[in-house]
């Protein structure tokens, strides 16, 4: 009876120590567990921002692109203005230098007579 009574000791104390040593395990997990929480919590945030961040990029891209759509459209009237523009006066122009070399060739023939 003697070495029941101190098997069973043993045995509590066996099963103190462990359920010491589980609860530790326990805590440390609940501590790692908090840390680990905290960190989902900053890169959550992180994520945001970053999303954020990258809709004002993305807006900012698009208004750029569309500026530049713009621009390309008014060079493009613009060129055809000018080659219109230069269309309507060369003919003026041809004229203008056809005149100056009959009048030049008048003055030459004028000066010999």
């Amino acid at each position: 009876m003697h070495a029941s009574l101190e098997a069973e000791q043993r045995s509590k104390a066996e099963a103190l120590r462990i359920k010491k040593k589980l609860e530790g395990e326990i805590n440390e997990l609940e501590i790692a567990l908090d840390h680990a929480n905290k960190a989902n919590n900053e890169a959550q945030k992180s994520i945001k921002r970053y999303q954020g961040q990258f809709r004002e990029a993305e807006c900012a891209y698009s208004e750029e692109a569309r500026v530049r759509q713009e621009m390309a459209e008014k060079a493009s009237l613009s060129d055809r203005r000018a080659n219109a523009l230069a269309g309507r006066w060369k003919k003026p122009v041809l004229c203008l230098i056809l005149l100056e070399r009959g009048k030049s060739k008048r003055e030459a023939v004028t000066s010999r007579i």
